[in-house]
């Protein structure tokens, strides 16, 4: 079992996860060890990785093997094979496919059914539905429109959530503190800023929720929480995935909440006319 190729196999991050409730308590830290320093973690020798852990190099190979590689290297082979696939750039996956693979798309829902456990998702929005918390959102280049739509739509169900703005990033880090939530989508040719500053959010104190692709941002070290989806399109990366997947997560809050968020809509209802942008430049209805 070797250069496996992710897609098919799934990513080694989503094989721990999978498993985590199986292993023995020295096979836990041995997950735990590699999911704290992923990918690099699992790409050195097996003394390394048992150092890191805490347990001997015999317990590291059954970790291996419990996750179903013949030896160890196996499961290196698959995450340089993760490597790879998370540094592939846009011209490269337009110029790998066929005119048969740009006209077929995932199923998007039976995917993030199938890399991610719902409870995954109900836990994230049970955190997100904490009132007492305080709510940013935000992503990078590629994620920034659909990190936009899911702070709006959370503002439409709890308070204190903000779109966080790149602009705004330095002073609002200044004031965080462990009652903040961090929502941040990061996905393959991941931003360093946006590594950057989820650890200097984690080190304030605040928890922080990952909307990644399969191979897994770096920012996972830091959260809490970590939702994988697909987001393969070709010939490009498609955000049809991880908006259903906060799609997912609003739903599930909506479920919580019940008829809560009505008197929340209908106020914000009642502003709209006045202070929305898309009204400025409409005629009043008395001029009509």
């Amino acid at each position: 079992m070797t250069d496996m190729d992710p897609m098919v196999e799934g990513t080694v991050w989503s094989r721990v996860v999978e498993r985590m409730d199986s292993f023995t308590k020295a096979e836990r830290k041995v997950a735990v060890a590699l999911l704290a320093n992923y990918p690099e973690g699992g790409l050195q020798h097996t003394h390394g990785l048992a150092e890191l852990a805490k347990v001997s190099q015999p317990t590291v190979v059954r970790f291996s093997s419990r996750l179903g590689y013949r030896v160890f290297a196996d499961l290196q082979s698959h995450l340089r094979a993760e490597i790879h696939k998370a540094r592939t750039s846009p011209a490269a996956m337009y110029r790998g496919t066929t005119d048969g693979e740009r006209s077929a798309g995932p199923s998007w829902a039976s995917s993030i059914q199938q890399r991610l456990p719902l409870t995954e998702i109900a836990r994230t929005a049970e955190l997100l539905l904490n009132s007492r918390k305080r709510v940013w959102v935000t992503g990078g280049r590629w994620s920034y429109p659909l990190a936009l739509i899911l702070a709006n739509d959370l503002a439409r169900l709890r308070p204190r959530t903000r779109f966080w703005h790149p602009y705004e990033r330095a002073y609002d880090l200044v004031d965080l503190t462990g009652n903040d939530v961090i929502v941040i989508l990061d996905f393959r040719r991941y931003s360093k800023t946006s590594l950057e500053l989820t650890r200097a959010a984690a080190e304030k104190g605040a928890q922080i929720v990952l909307v990644t692709d399969m191979w897994i941002s770096p920012i996972a070290t830091v959260a809490q929480f970590v939702l994988p989806v697909d987001v393969e399109d070709p010939p490009f990366d498609s955000m049809i995935g991880p908006l259903a997947l906060c799609e997912a997560i609003i739903a599930e809050m909506r479920q919580g909440l019940g008829d809560q968020p009505i008197r929340r809509l209908n106020e914000i209802d009642g502003y709209g006319p006045e202070f929305e942008f898309h009204d400025r430049d409409q005629p009043d209805e008395e001029t009509l």
